[in-house]
Order: C-alpha cells, then structure tokens, then sequence
C-alpha cells in the first residue's frame, strides 16, 4: 500500500494533472517502467473480491495507440459494475502517480491490445493508459478544468475538500456523470448518470470506469483530510432517478 508521503503526493497530481495526446519519439528508460512495475503491488482496490491483473506493454502490442514512442499500463477485470468500478479505482491512482512524477498519461478509449494480449490470468481485457515522455505541458493550472461547479454533482455540505477532488476527476467526454448526496447513518451515496443507448452499445462499461476514477478522487482527499473511507455496493440499493444509477455506499 502508498504510505503517507505518497498519498499526498497522489492527492496534489489531482489539481495539476492533465491528460497527454503527444508524446515523443524517445522512450522511457528501463529503469522508469521497473519503476511503474513496482508500484502496481501498492494500489488500492475500492471491491478487494474483485479480481485484476495488469501488463505493461509496449507499442507493438498495442493497437490504435496513436502517436510516439509509448508504453501501455493495461488493466484485466470480468466486465461488470463493481470489478469495472474497481478498475477505474486502482489505474486512476497510476494515472495521478505518472503526473506527480512528470511521466504523460492519457486513458485513452481507442487503443486495445492484439489478440495475444488481450486476456491475463483468464480475465479480459479492460482498459488502458498511454505513458510515456510528453510533447508537450506534462501539467495545468485547476483554473485551466473545464468541470461542472460542485453544486451539480453534488448534495453533501461540509466537505467541500473531498468533493472538489471528484469534480477535478476525468471522465469519458468529459460528462463527470457522478452525483454524491446524503444519507443517515453520517453516509454518503454514490450514483453515475446512465449513458444514452448509443453510447452504451460502443462503451458499455465505460460510466463505471468513471466512477471508479472519481472515487479514487475522494478517497485520496479523504485520506489528506485524515479521514478514512469504507466503501459497500448494497445489493438491491434504489437508484437515485430513472437517469441514475447506484455505485456504492460511502461511510
């Protein structure tokens, strides 16, 4: 698991991260992608019953992985709202751990394996980020975000640090289909948008992805705010609109 200083570091890359398109044709050392390797054994899992696995591959495994001399973090899970919700939990912190140590990233939607990569220890393919030397500014200012302002993804008072960090999360489209709000018991829900049917017949998943990253989000905030966070999917949970659609519980 990160230590303190890490998760803090984790926490600062949510307000300067930036999602890289050009990359150059130099690679990353050896000693940079050991140093990926070793910290996928630290990431977190929102749902631990969830199986995953990850590789690294390089560009030659990969196809519609754009341009320059890149590297792929592939994450394996069963399809599926909590282990695609776990997936987006554990690659955003990679994500934010590529920017706080000035290497691009990029969740990038079009790029998948070839077929001799795309299964690991029998689980599917997932999704990926794109890393590696950035071709242009590896940061941005929090005032550079376009986000929805907090009062449109969320109903919770008093905790406006956690709930900054989720509206500072990426997602597809930049859509930010999350809406937190209140419940007793000092809990908090957390619901996704549904995607419209033709988004839903290209990326089926994808909404869970996001909401594994914008849980990531408040987790590290959280965290920073030393408060920590017990996350549960209840079963049988109502949505919060016809639109919506429950993730999980937050205590």
């Amino acid at each position: 698991m990160w230590n303190g200083q890490e998760l803090e570091m984790l926490f600062e890359a949510i307000f300067h991260r930036k999602s890289i398109r050009k990359f150059k044709e130099k690679s990353l050392d050896t000693s940079t992608l050991v140093d990926i390797e070793a910290q996928l054994n630290k990431l977190k899992p929102i749902f631990p019953e969830e199986k995953t696995a990850f590789r690294l591959l390089n560009s030659d495994q990969v196809k519609g992985r754009g341009t320059g001399n890149t590297h792929h973090l592939a994450i394996y899970a069963e399809q599926g709202l909590k282990s695609y919700t776990n997936a987006g939990f554990m690659l955003q912190q990679m994500d934010l751990w590529c920017s706080a140590k000035g290497i691009g990233s990029w969740w990038h939607g079009l790029a998948q394996p070839i077929k001799d990569y795309d299964t690991v220890d029998s689980l599917p393919f997932a999704f990926l980020i794109t890393i590696g030397i950035a071709d242009e500014s590896i940061h941005r200012n929090p005032g550079d975000y376009k986000r929805k302002p907090l009062g449109e993804i969320t109903d919770v008072k008093g905790e406006d640090v956690l709930l900054e960090a989720v509206r500072f999360a990426p997602s597809a489209m930049n859509r930010q289909p999350w809406f937190i709000s209140t419940s007793n018991n000092n809990r908090m829900v957390f619901f996704n948008e549904k995607n419209n049917p033709m988004i839903t017949a290209i990326y089926r998943y994808i909404t869970y992805l996001d909401a594994g990253i914008g849980l990531c989000h408040l987790w590290l905030a959280a965290e920073h705010e030393g408060k920590h966070l017990m996350f549960t999917h209840e079963e049988g949970r109502k949505n919060r609109s016809k639109k919506s659609e429950y993730i999980c519980t937050i205590k």
